[in-house]
């Protein structure tokens, strides 16, 4: 079955509210109890949250709120990847050796490798993509920007979100630091 899961990134506070954090929003008044997660300006009573799923559901329709979905795929290390996340993923550079006769590749040789960095969207026509892309190509020894990539997740890294690390998705700082591994 496919896992669903939501985090949100609320722009008043300025914090990333998740599935694992959400419960540490709850506050108490003098009585004892509990008041939610709130929306908007307003605190609503825990009891009247049905659920985790709920809280992001009333949030997704505030503009206060940025509410990103699990895309289902998890990188390298088993990082969850969620909409919003900046990642890393490796290219390499190959020279292939063709067979005249069999008309195939008898071997591949590396020249050389590189990495895009990006951000995880959501397109209705393809699925989850990495957007907004830096091309860092230590071979050729380029940085440029290039339209989308799609996830290859053995070769993906999460290295940070939109929210907490714009500065990761600046071409000068790419360009600086073309070693990032």
């Amino acid at each position: 079955m496919r896992e669903i899961e939501f985090r949100a990134w609320d722009n008043k506070r300025e914090v990333l509210v998740t599935q694992d954090n959400v419960e540490d929003q709850v506050e108490f008044d003098d009585d004892g109890g509990g008041y939610g997660p709130y929306y908007g300006d307003e605190w609503f009573p825990a009891k009247k949250i049905l659920s985790i799923f709920d809280y992001f559901q009333k949030i997704a329709r505030d503009d206060r709120f940025i509410v990103e979905q699990f895309t289902g795929l998890r990188d390298k290390n088993g990082t969850k990847i969620f909409e919003g996340d900046i990642v890393k993923q490796k290219f390499c550079h190959y020279r292939n050796s063709f067979h005249p006769v069999s008309l195939g590749f008898l071997d591949s040789e590396t020249l050389g490798e590189g990495f895009w960095i990006g951000v995880v969207v959501y397109i209705p026509s393809v699925g989850y993509v990495i957007s907004k892309v830096i091309e860092v190509d230590e071979y050729n020894e380029t940085t440029k920007r290039v339209r989308r990539k799609n996830i290859v997740q053995y070769k993906t890294q999460v290295i940070g979100n939109t929210h907490e690390n714009p500065e990761l998705l600046e071409v000068e700082k790419c360009q600086k630091n073309r070693r990032l591994r």
